[in-house]
């Protein structure tokens, strides 16, 4: 069994009478030597060269769904050469005071030596059986695309 873990440390309040007065924290990620800063300022507006937990949940997903889709490929004897997947996530507020995930899309662009139409089966496939899209229970759009030739 592998277990990993992070490390989250938060200071102050989560909102202030000004900007300036509002807590702050930082995510470490032990495995990697990372320390991202957040303040709930950059969930809700621009990130301001700070992370979010919506960030990297963004990010778990889509290497989640980018090792998946490998492993879809390769059960039908395809190989990869390369996966380019974005995850998005959308934190909207539902109600006052209450923010919550609400839908999402991965979109990946590959580039396979395989038929456009088995390469979108398959992504739809993995996205189906994929851990995080299943864990998140969002609705989650996939978009699947080949690099023509001389994209590479």
């Amino acid at each position: 069994m592998a277990t990993r873990s992070a490390r989250a440390v938060w200071r102050g309040p989560l909102f202030g009478d000004q900007p300036q007065d509002a807590g702050d924290g930082t995510v470490s990620l032990d495995s990697v030597g990372a320390d991202l800063r957040m303040r709930w300022s950059s969930r809700t507006s621009e990130p301001a060269g700070e992370s979010t937990p919506e960030e990297l949940v963004a990010a778990a997903l889509a290497m989640d769904y980018a090792q998946c889709l490998t492993h879809k490929l390769e059960e039908r004897g395809h190989l990869a050469r390369e996966l380019d997947v974005e995850a998005t996530l959308h934190l909207e507020l539902v109600e006052p005071g209450r923010h919550s995930l609400t839908s999402g899309s991965l979109t990946v662009r590959g580039v396979a030596d395989v038929p456009l139409a088995l390469f979108q089966d398959l992504s739809v496939i993995a996205h189906k059986e994929c851990f995080l899209v299943i864990a998140l229970d969002l609705p989650i759009s996939v978009r699947a695309t080949l690099a023509g030739p001389g994209d590479t």
